[in-house]
């Protein structure tokens, strides 16, 4: 009769797998054949393995993929491209002629890539060792190179506002910052005292930035005032349920509840309402994006992706017909175009975005959801950001002869 390690249940040698280095799990799995076939076939423990080892974001990678382990293997060397509007150098291209296919942007100056959002007029990226950098322009005026934001530690998680960028550090400690003179960085969550309140989330909307308490309350403010967001009194959900997730837009607020449900209120009125389909069902989600006046919500089990457009009087439903049965894994907006992340590593875009939908020039709207595909031949696509006028792509090669030439 087998005993030892062997005998333990899947979810539990994979628990164990989490505290090993990927060399040591590769030896455990070749001492017996069950080993094997628990890890190193096993898409969750390799999908957490992307997470831990490479910063990447818990909701970028399609959800559906059965080739983890050489995701994983190919992470060593991402993929970044940058297309759409220029101006600001916000593509990180040299030149200034607007770009309207997806091209591979050199980031040997940052290092590898884990994660990358877009700014009103800029974008900001993670790096795997927990970097952040920005380039193009924080107010619409100064242009920067790549510029690493004086961080005092490795970040977790990057977001992106019009004008400011925000980030979670591996302590706990939020910090956001925009150009004053200069790059501005402040520690939102520390008290007078030196102590830190415990946050799980700092997210930037258009002019608004959000921090998510590791109670599930919530603090927000406008921009202009975040070096006084650890003073600013919490807003928690007149729910039974808990907050887990956060997004902004413009003038609007979006929170996730450990229900699933979502929860929206505009401006910094904290008056909310539910999120329900057209028979007064509360709408499930697990995944929230939001910039400018577009909210979408995102649900893992169904693969199904609803977008809203939300401005001070109204809120609509603007989800495109043609997404039915696309296997969605993510949605990104920009100021006017939007695009989805599907489960076979594709991308597809639509709005009045010209240059930024990556698929050619268009001097109107697009309105149906359209695959880029010239750029990413022989990319498996695993995150996408958008913002302004202009989109950015993390992608891995799907072998060694498309790493090689990108």
């Amino acid at each position: 009769m087998a005993s030892g390690i062997v005998c333990l249940a899947d979810e539990v040698l994979q628990g164990i797998a989490l505290f090993l280095d990927v060399r040591s799990i590769c030896s455990l799995d070749l001492t017996a054949r069950s080993l094997h076939e628990t890890l190193s076939v096993s898409p969750k423990l390799w999908e957490a393995l992307c997470i831990r080892d490479f910063r990447i974001a818990p909701q970028a990678f399609p959800r559906l993929t059965a080739v983890w382990s050489r995701l994983y293997r190919r992470m060593h060397a991402p993929v970044v491209l940058t297309w759409g509007q220029s101006n600001n150098g916000r593509l990180g291209h040299d030149g200034y002629r607007n770009i309207d296919r997806p091209r591979v942007l050199d980031t040997t100056p940052m290092g590898k890539i884990a994660r990358i959002t877009c700014s009103g007029f800029g974008m900001h990226s993670l790096t795997q060792k927990g970097d952040v950098w920005f380039w193009g322009s924080l107010d619409g005026h100064v242009t920067m190179p790549m510029t690493k934001i004086p961080l005092p530690e490795p970040c977790r998680s990057v977001s992106s506002g019009r004008t400011f960028g925000c980030a979670l550090g591996d302590s706990g400690v939020a910090y956001a910052w925009s150009e004053r003179r200069g790059v501005n960085v402040v520690r939102c969550n520390v008290l007078p005292d030196g102590s830190v309140t415990p946050v799980v989330a700092i997210v930037a909307g258009w002019t608004t930035v959000a921090m998510l308490h590791a109670s599930g309350a919530i603090t927000a403010c406008d921009v202009r005032n975040f070096d006084r967001l650890h003073a600013m009194k919490t807003f928690v959900l007149p729910v039974p349920d808990k907050a887990i997730a956060v997004a902004c837009g413009a003038d609007f607020t979006a929170a996730i509840t450990d229900c699933g449900h979502v929860y929206v209120w505009r401006g910094l009125q904290r008056q909310c309402s539910r999120l329900d389909d057209a028979d007064g069902r509360p709408i499930l989600t697990t995944h929230a994006t939001a910039c400018h006046q577009n909210l979408s919500v995102y649900d893992q089990a169904s693969c199904t992706v609803r977008c809203f457009h939300i401005d001070l009087h109204q809120m609509r439903e603007t989800t495109p017909a043609e997404l039915t049965g696309k296997q969605v894994c993510k949605v990104t907006h920009g100021d006017w175009h939007s695009g989805v992340l599907t489960s076979d590593g594709a991308v597809w875009t639509w709005g009045n975005g010209s240059e930024a939908l990556g698929t050619g020039y268009h001097a109107g709207r697009v309105a149906a959801p359209t695959l880029v595909t010239q750029g990413l031949e022989g990319l498996f696509v695993f995150d996408i950001g958008f913002g302004g006028w202009h989109s950015a792509a993390l992608a891995v090669a799907l072998d060694d002869t498309v790493l090689a030439t990108a």
